[in-house]
């Protein structure tokens, strides 16, 4: 009886796989000895990038690894691919023109921790003001480095179960990991006390027209930069043609989007409830911030000035990566009012 089951159990499983196999959008279906039943775990679906943390709440990889590979070989090797590819986001994404979120994070500055020695000593500091408690700590306490690896703990396996982020495919001989991120993990790591990567942002000078800006009721703004090489990063600037800030702000705590074409972006405005929605198009690009036109400038300086929380979605090129280490450009709708 126990072979039959094996045997049912190793079909299925090949079933699944050819099934993966023939379609590159079917999710990838774990199998899991769960209270001493084999079920079946699928992999949910892949959120890309900045833009799928920022729109969806969470980063979620799938990566392979090569055929032929015994499985501790192969699981590492997805395992790999997969990390590098959540890090990309986590840790390279720009937070200025010059430094990446992982750089912010490294060059957080050492801080003091005292532990209490018992409930008195606690009472002791709870009834300091935070002044007293900072300058006692200061003095007591022990000078410490934040733990990068504390950050890079954000990243978890997908799924509820123990190794349901992983799959090996017994038959090709090949290893399947998927990695994930919370948006609100990425954030309360990135902006705790010690190393608050927000608080040194530059919002440089303010764009002031040379007239009265006439008042335009928009629910939303597109900026087209699909056609120049800006990649999205958190810390989002829309700039005039002289490089004064019109908006500014920071992906994930305002209501800033990326998409990869015009579609997708009016998709999200939509969803926002936006019914009209101003389309502008950025020229170029300096670190960044978006240069639009003074049209444009004023326009969204009008938008923003009746509604500072305006939904934004920015369109960039997405660059697909190729298997020979190559890559293509997708192009895009140009942008119009």
């Amino acid at each position: 009886m126990r072979f039959i089951n094996v045997f049912i159990l190793l079909a299925i499983i090949i079933f699944n796989t050819n099934a993966y196999a023939s379609n590159q959008e079917a999710n990838v279906n774990v199998v899991l000895e769960i209270e001493g039943e084999y079920k079946f775990v699928p992999f949910k679906k892949e959120s890309l990038g900045l833009a799928g943390l920022i729109e969806n709440g969470v980063l979620r990889v799938i990566k392979e690894s090569d055929t032929g590979l015994n499985k501790y070989a192969a699981l590492n090797e997805a395992m790999q691919n997969a990390r590098r590819e959540v890090w990309k986001v986590i840790q390279d994404s720009l937070i200025t023109d010059t430094m990446t979120v992982g750089q912010a994070v490294k060059a957080a500055p050492m801080y003091f921790e005292y532990k209490e020695k018992d409930e008195e000593d606690k009472a002791k500091l709870d009834a300091m003001t935070d002044a007293e408690r900072k300058a006692f700590i200061e003095e007591h306490g022990k000078e410490k480095k934040y733990d990068y690896d504390k950050f890079l703990s954000i990243v978890h396996e997908c799924g509820e179960f123990k190794n349901s982020g992983r799959f090996y495919d017994a038959v090709e001989q090949k290893g399947y990991a998927c990695l994930e991120v919370k948006k609100n993990d990425f954030f309360d790591a990135i902006q705790n006390d010690k190393i608050n990567i927000f608080k040194e942002l530059e919002y440089g000078d303010r764009y002031r027209p040379v007239d009265g800006v006439r008042r335009y009721n928009y629910g939303g703004i597109i900026v087209d930069s699909s056609e120049i090489d800006y990649i999205p990063s958190l810390f989002v600037k829309v700039l005039s043609p002289t490089e004064e800030t019109v908006y500014s702000g920071v992906a994930g705590k305002k209501d800033i989007f990326f998409a990869d074409n015009i579609s997708d972006a009016k998709r999200i405005l939509g969803s926002k409830g936006v019914k009209r929605v101003y389309d502008a198009k950025s020229t170029s690009t300096t670190g960044t911030g978006l240069i639009v036109d003074l049209k444009s400038s004023d326009r969204i300086l009008s938008a923003i000035s009746k509604d500072k929380n305006i939904p934004f979605v920015i369109i960039y090129k997405k660059i697909i990566e190729q298997p020979m280490g190559e890559s293509v450009e997708e192009t895009v709708p140009t942008g119009g009012e």
